[in-house]
């Protein structure tokens, strides 16, 4: 097992595929242990996977701004985690779950929890409210209260997952800040659905923009040429070879060996499809979890098409 990775990014991403118990980058500013990634140090908790065999995986996230690298690990977590139901929250609440995932659950857990999401999330709606208040734009004060909301809901999903409730003076808090401003809100509802239309096409444009630069940058990228750090904006994954390993425009890095045997086994199941299961399929520090009929690869947060697997083994002369 490689504990000492490449990058933050294969990091991210070997902690996204929960297949080792350690891992870190060289400088050691992002590693993980078990079930939860620190950025910086264990003052940092940065992700954790919690488990429940009813009511399945959730990864929590730090929500906090720390500094611009700790931003960086944060986008790549998210990215390389993609495949998973999230669930934000701040340092305060990550501590508390970080050591009860480490060290155990103790007696007084259920306090200290509820203590630190009753705080975070008090903060939140009493910010909100404030700032709606100032605002002369109906369209804005719309914002802050969704702004609070979705704090609010986050932090119950998270107290609901682990079985704990809201306490009922949050929820009043809550209830209060939607009832203050739910008349405002309908008596404008022309102007904030105006607002969200425009705000809906500038970001489809520039996802547009985003995936044009990519794909522009793609043949550059496969001839090792550069990095070409936009191609990772990708929608569809695509594949490289370079020197011993096969690379993904997500960073994901895996031996061109591993490749060479699992390429035939990939065409093979054309049309049928298969499922990881008592068989596992590796690539370096990867599994495959599924290949559907059509040839398309699901591996973590990666779903490559059939005809990039195509495209690396005819130049490896194994197709």
């Amino acid at each position: 097992m490689k504990k000492v990775l490449s990058n933050s990014s294969e990091v991210a991403h070997v902690f996204a595929q929960r297949n080792q118990s350690e891992g870190r980058t060289g400088t050691g500013h992002l590693y993980f242990s078990d079930s939860v990634l620190y950025s910086y140090g264990s003052h940092f908790p940065l992700a954790i996977f919690l488990d429940d065999k009813k009511k399945g995986t959730r990864l929590i996230l730090n929500n906090d701004r720390y500094s611009v690298t700790t931003s960086k690990h944060q986008h790549e977590v998210r990215y390389a985690c993609n495949h998973y139901t999230f669930i934000n929250t701040n340092t305060a609440v990550m501590k508390v779950l970080a050591d009860n995932v480490r060290y155990g659950w103790k007696a007084n857990s259920k306090g200290e929890a509820i203590k630190h999401v009753s705080e975070y999330v008090t903060r939140a709606l009493v910010g909100a409210a404030k700032k709606a208040a100032s605002r002369r734009k109906v369209e804005l004060k719309a914002a802050d209260i969704a702004a609070g909301v979705e704090v609010y809901n986050e932090a119950k999903s998270l107290l609901d997952y682990l079985g704990y409730a809201m306490p009922a003076h949050i929820t009043r808090l809550y209830q209060t800040l939607q009832n203050d401003y739910s008349t405002v809100i309908s008596q404008n509802a022309k102007a904030i659905a105006a607002a969200k239309r425009k705000e809906d096409k500038r970001r489809k444009e520039a996802y547009a923009r985003v995936q044009k630069e990519a794909r522009e940058a793609l043949s550059a990228w496969r001839s090792g040429e550069s990095k070409h750090s936009t191609v990772y904006a990708l929608e569809n994954v695509a594949l490289r070879i370079n020197g011993d390993n096969i690379e993904t425009t997500k960073g994901a890095v895996f031996p061109l060996e591993h490749g060479r045997m699992a390429f035939p086994f990939i065409k093979a199941v054309l049309g049928k499809g298969w499922e990881r299961g008592s068989h596992t399929i590796h690539l370096g520090h990867y599994q495959i979890d599924k290949i559907l009929p059509d040839g398309t690869v699901i591996a973590g947060c990666h779903t490559v098409p059939y005809s990039e697997v195509e495209l690396v083994a005819k130049q490896l002369n194994i197709l």
